[in-house]
């Protein structure tokens, strides 16, 4: 399955008459076509490695006109991943549509994976506030690798980015850390999010895809064609190699 900001890329994961016959095939189509994901200062694709994703995006408004956002990555691959993303993505749209701070929707989504019952599967998450005015950003990120902060005036690594926190469905609620990152951006470029099966893509030399890769192709592009010069790069870079893990991308527009 495949992003979009109002236009899109499209990426299909797999045979789509057998998906819609599948309960989680549908769940997982319904959440990635969830309004939020079609704001225009959203960008985002989702590749599977296999018919099914372990990776996913959500978006959703808040009713002052800011942007919360949602970058996951379950542990493992195919159905059993996608199926343990089901109650964080509903938690994360319950918590977001009651106006809830970040923190408390990241700690929402961490009881309900833990409720779920699988103890061997967590879920590493990005959760990202952008205030109406774009300027200033709350995240809370536990597992996902450091983010982009690609700026108009130059791209500059952001420690606010980085994780902080374990993956989702690890810790119990008393000792849940919900405490959110701040960063004050001026409204300047955009955020970037990805998972790791992103940049640890190998070619047949074994050699990583890599973040320098990734600025190099996002950089002085607009998010769309941004994204595809990666899609494009990557399909390069990945030769006859096939795809080992899911890939998310996710980009945020401030300002």
């Amino acid at each position: 399955m495949g992003g979009r900001n109002g236009e899109g890329i499209e990426k299909p994961a797999g045979d789509r008459d057998n998906a819609a016959l599948d309960p989680a095939a549908a769940a997982l189509g319904g959440f990635l076509q969830h309004d939020g994901l079609r704001d225009p200062a959203v960008t985002w694709t989702v590749i599977p490695s296999d018919r099914f994703s372990g990776d996913a995006v959500a978006a959703q408004r808040t009713a002052s006109g800011g942007l919360t956002a949602l970058l996951a990555d379950a542990t493992g691959h195919g159905l059993a991943a996608a199926v343990s993303l089901v109650p964080a993505l509903q938690a994360f749209y319950r918590a977001a549509a009651q106006g809830l701070p970040l923190g408390a929707i990241a700690r929402e989504m961490n009881r309900s994976v833990r409720e779920a019952g699988r103890s061997d599967h967590f879920i590493a998450a990005v959760l990202v506030e952008v205030e109406p005015d774009g300027r200033l950003v709350r995240l809370w990120n536990g597992g996902i690798p450091t983010g982009l902060w690609l700026r108009d005036t130059g791209d500059v690594p952001s420690e606010a980015l980085r994780s902080r926190h374990l993956p989702l469905g690890i810790l119990p609620d008393h000792a849940f850390d919900a405490a959110c990152t701040v960063l004050d951006t001026g409204g300047d470029g955009r955020l970037a999010f990805f998972s790791d099966g992103l940049i640890e893509a190998v070619n047949p030399l074994g050699e990583p895809f890599g973040v320098l890769r990734l600025r190099q192709h996002m950089r002085g592009a607009e998010p769309l064609a941004g994204l595809q010069r990666v899609l494009d790069a990557l399909l390069a870079h990945l030769g006859s190699e096939s795809r080992q893990d899911d890939i998310a991308l996710l980009v945020l527009r401030l300002g």
